[in-house]
């Protein structure tokens, strides 16, 4: 009889040991979560900054400051590099670069426009060869193509307005 005792006794214990050493294992976990949410907490300002980045691109572009795009472009870039295990930084990287594809389409119907000063030309260029999308000789022959386009619809527009 005693032993039956001491054998469920030790199978009480070893149960036991299997609970509590559960409980040390999901408290272990709670903890890393509680520390990753204060840091979060800590951090609140710095991850509310970089969440802003993909609208403040988009503003950047619409208002003209195509500099100011590419350099917050650079950055979303630069901290997903170093930080690639972070998961939400990968959407904004994926959002910040939709919004330079944006960019590239507005620097291109810009190259289409009247441009009276050929600074605005080079600008552009410039923007254009930053992006990385387009080799020299590419960039060269959008260029000539979309000054070319501008310049068929303002023959178009002469044919049309002194027609006789």
């Amino acid at each position: 009889y005693i032993f039956q005792q001491l054998n469920l006794l030790e199978k009480k214990l070893n149960e036991f040991k299997q609970t509590t050493d559960d409980f040390y294992q999901r408290a272990h976990l709670i903890s890393k979560e509680r520390v990753n949410a204060r840091i979060s907490l800590l951090q609140y300002d710095k991850i509310l900054s970089l969440v802003e980045i993909p609208h403040l691109t988009d503003v950047c572009i619409r208002n003209g400051l195509f500099s100011e795009a590419l350099d917050l472009d650079d950055y979303t870039r630069q901290i997903y590099r170093s930080n690639p295990d972070i998961p939400f930084l990968l959407p904004l990287k994926n959002d910040t670069e939709k919004n330079i594809y944006n960019l590239i389409n507005r620097l291109i119907l810009l190259l289409r426009s009247n441009i009276e000063d050929y600074s605005i030309c080079l600008k552009v260029i410039t923007h254009l060869r930053r992006i990385g999308i387009l080799n020299e000789n590419e960039l060269r022959i959008l260029f000539l193509q979309q000054r070319i386009y501008y310049f068929h619809s303002i023959i178009k527009n002469l044919k049309k307005t002194n027609q006789y």
